[in-house]
């Protein structure tokens, strides 16, 4: 299922709406083609709607690392951050990357901002997400780098999958699910926007709806 779709997918997501029991089939996410973010739904008529400034985010998955760049275009870029490891969206512009293995609770959060900080969380679950996360939260080395463009800012972020996997005794071949979400500030928006891949329903931490990662081949 390639990443032209993604937007079209959300549709059947939606279907939740009518039954919240039903089950929810993860949308697949493959490297190599730019996906574009739409908004968190929040009603029926939020589904595949594009926020009013857009972005696009590219996936790539080797053996060793996932690759994920976000572009986006932004008339007025901020972001008040003073220090890494803070909830970096709650001081501007920034981006939030979800990370949770199949079949598993775990969910790394990253947070990539535009002053060019960066921010990783490890939480047990989609109900313990708390700050400062878990005392016995695995430290993690990401690389993160955001930087203004023409049209905005964008961030590229690597995420050492392989290691985090043999840290915490998972299989080798796990693959992972995702969510990325872009928080935007502006002066001429009428509130802060915020819009991910895949479309989210009410919240963006229900792993439920993250995509299934793909690796390349």
């Amino acid at each position: 299922m390639s990443c032209k779709t993604l937007c079209m997918l959300a549709a059947t997501i939606g279907t939740a709406w009518a039954v919240e029991a039903g089950e929810i089939v993860p949308v697949e996410i493959r490297g190599g083609v730019p996906c574009p973010l739409v908004t968190v739904a929040y009603q029926p008529s939020d589904l595949n709607i594009l926020p009013a400034e857009q972005a696009t985010v590219t996936f790539a998955q080797d053996a060793q690392n996932i690759r994920i760049s976000v572009d986006m275009t932004d008339a007025d870029v901020l972001n008040e951050s003073v220090s890494d490891q803070t909830q970096l969206q709650k001081t501007g512009d920034a981006v939030q990357i979800l990370l949770s293995p199949e079949n598993d609770t775990r969910i790394w959060e990253i947070f990539a901002d535009a002053a060019n900080r960066k921010s990783c969380f490890f939480h047990w679950g989609p109900g313990r997400m708390f700050y400062p996360p878990a005392k016995d939260a695995p430290p993690v080395n990401i690389t993160a780098v955001s930087v203004k463009t023409a049209a905005g800012w964008k961030t590229d972020v690597t995420f050492p999958a392989a290691e985090v996997l043999r840290k915490q005794n998972l299989p080798a071949d796990t693959r992972w699910r995702v969510m990325v979400v872009r928080y935007d500030f502006g002066r001429n928006l009428s509130r802060r926007d915020v819009s991910c891949v895949p479309q989210a329903v009410r919240t963006v931490s229900d792993p439920a709806r993250f995509g299934l990662l793909i690796p390349n081949k």
